[in-house]
C-alpha cells in the first residue's frame, strides 16, 4: 500500500484481527524544513516504509524513515548530499483506551485511521543533525579572506596585531633603531 500526503491508513481489518500485518509505504512530498533548517534542501520525497502489526491486540508500527537532502558543511560551506535513515518504532493506541495518555511512547489514533504525516514530520526533525561537516577534520574557512583551509593555506598573516598595542609597536621600532 503506497500513500502520500493527506492519505491515511485504514486500520479496520487490522483492529478486527482479520489480518495481523499491514505493510505500507508513505511518501511525504514537498517537505519544507522551515526557518530553523534553511540550509536543508530535500532531494525527492521523504519515505516512511514499514508495517503495522497486531499481536493479540498489541498494535505496533515498525518502519524506517529515509530522506535524501543537500546541505552545507558548517565549517567550510562545501555542498554535501546526505541521506537520513531513522528507525521508527511506535506502539499504537486508540485515544481514550489508556489511563495515562500523556506519553510520547504511543501513537494515538482517533477512530480506525492513522495519519502518518505528523509522525513523519516529527521524525525528520528529530533525526536531522544540528550541523553537518564534510569530514571530522574539516579545517573551515579563513575568517579574513574566505579561503577554504581544506584546499590549502592562505596568505593572510597568522595573527593580526592588536590595534590597541600599535603605539607600543611603533615605540619599540623607534627605540630598537637607536
Amino acid at each position: 500500500m503506497i500513500l502520500t500526503n493527506g492519505e491515511k491508513i485504514d486500520l479496520r481489518s487490522l483492529l478486527a484481527e482479520e489480518i495481523t500485518t499491514l505493510p505500507f509505504e508513505y511518501r511525504y512530498k514537498n517537505f519544507n524544513p522551515g526557518k530553523g533548517y534553511a540550509d536543508i534542501k530535500p532531494v525527492g520525497d521523504a519515505c516512511l516504509d514499514g508495517r503495522i502489526t497486531n499481536n493479540a491486540g498489541y498494535i505496533r508500527l515498525d518502519a524506517v524513515l529515509t530522506l535524501q537532502y543537500r546541505t552545507a558543511c558548517a565549517r567550510c560551506a562545501a555542498e554535501l548530499e546526505r541521506t537520513l535513515h531513522v528507525p521508527v518504532e511506535r506502539d499504537i493506541a486508540i485515544r481514550g483506551q489508556l489511563e495515562d495518555e500523556d506519553t510520547d511512547d504511543y501513537l494515538f489514533i482517533d477512530g480506525e485511521e492513522l495519519d502518518l504525516e505528523p509522525l513523519t514530520v516529527e521524525e525528520i526533525y528529530l533525526g536531522l543533525p544540528m550541523r553537518e561537516l564534510c569530514s571530522e577534520d574539516c579545517r573551515g574557512l579563513c575568517s579574513k579572506c574566505g579561503k577554504n583551509f581544506n584546499e590549502g593555506t592562505c596568505s593572510c598573516p597568522e595573527r593580526e596585531p592588536d590595534p590597541r598595542l600599535a603605539i607600543l609597536s611603533k615605540w619599540s621600532e623607534k627605540h630598537s633603531q637607536q
